[in-house]
């Protein structure tokens, strides 16, 4: 396998930087993890594009985290053919934050909408699991919103109320 991947085979090249990353048959070397799945994605390689952008999206293997890079990678990735990183770049951007800003939502519920269209089975079902998640997500934002919304109008009635038994208190004092 290590002479097919220094020989530029890019499946071969994914799948040592895979043992690697893993502790599969080898001791774990992100390092040596890095270097393969990079050498795989120069060429384009789709399931090492995916993989780089996911690293960087989480910053698993010892990869900082870079939305900016996970992105690159993962829409090169969706370039190439891969459906499982329509699943990827849609946590990615949905991901981090509870809260998540809704063009955010539409966008990550957009690529899940694409992957639902997938051949593979098991694409198909994440996509699912991973919509499913985000309904039940935005519902609970949904209710936080309400909950502000609710409280922000509760704040604004007290303050209203204050200034008006302010205001009575002034002319009854303006009485004596």
């Amino acid at each position: 396998m290590v002479r097919q991947a220094e020989s530029g085979d890019a499946d071969r090249q994914y799948d040592l930087a895979v043992l690697y990353a893993t502790g599969k048959a080898v001791d774990i070397d992100f390092k040596k993890a890095l270097y393969w799945m990079e050498k795989a994605s120069a060429q384009e390689h789709a399931p090492a594009l995916n993989m780089l952008g996911w690293w960087y999206g989480t910053g698993l293997a010892g990869v900082p985290k870079d939305e900016n890079a996970s992105i690159s990678y993962l829409e090169r990735s969706i370039s190439a053919g891969s459906d499982w990183a329509l699943i990827s770049l849609a946590r990615v951007i949905y991901d981090g934050e509870v809260d998540v800003a809704t063009s955010d939502y539409y966008e990550a519920q957009s690529l899940l909408w694409r992957a639902l269209e997938s051949s593979d089975p098991e694409v198909v079902r994440s996509a699912r699991s991973w919509l499913a998640d985000m309904r039940r997500d935005q519902r609970a934002v949904g209710t936080r919103n309400v909950i502000r919304q609710r409280r922000d109008q509760i704040d604004a009635m007290g303050r209203a109320l204050q200034n008006s038994a302010d205001a009575a208190f002034d002319a009854l004092q303006n009485m004596k």
